[in-house]
């Protein structure tokens, strides 16, 4: 499932520069803007990633968009990683409707294959499940930006 970026901190207010160099002035300036760097770093690093190795010709479920939230899904790639072509069928689901959005995709053998043309908005509660037409030939990544 993917993270939400939850950034619990505010670019810092910046010192004012002296008129003239100072070693001690430069040096808080550059321990804030490290500070800031540094935590912003760690609220974006491995988010945003939602991963599944179908090992069942099920409904799995890839992601589902929390309560309160969007979703925009930037990016789902497909690896076929066995040496067989395989097929892959994407849907979205909101409640008892079910939306196809790739039905039966041909995925070649030792291959990758990108399934969105453009992002995809998810709503909140909806999931993206992918069912793989053999088990144990494909893996799934999406990278997905949670709005809340």
């Amino acid at each position: 499932m993917a993270d939400q970026y939850t950034v619990e901190f505010r670019a810092p207010a910046l010192p004012y520069a002296p008129t003239e160099y100072d070693a001690a002035a430069f040096n808080t300036l550059n321990n804030i803007l490290r500070l800031y760097f540094n935590q912003l770093d760690n609220a974006l690093r491995d988010n945003g990633l939602a991963k599944q190795d179908l090992t069942s010709t099920s409904a799995t479920t890839l992601y589902t968009c929390a309560t309160s939230t969007t979703a925009i899904v930037k990016s789902i790639l497909v690896s076929e990683d066995s040496g067989n072509a395989d097929t892959l069928t994407l849907t979205l689901t909101n409640g008892s409707s079910v939306y196809s959005i790739c039905k039966t995709k041909s995925i070649g053998a030792n291959g990758t294959t990108e399934l969105l043309t453009a992002p995809l908005v998810v709503q909140a509660s909806e999931i993206l499940k992918v069912n793989a037409a053999t088990a144990n030939r494909l893996h799934v990544i999406a990278s997905i930006l949670e709005i809340t």
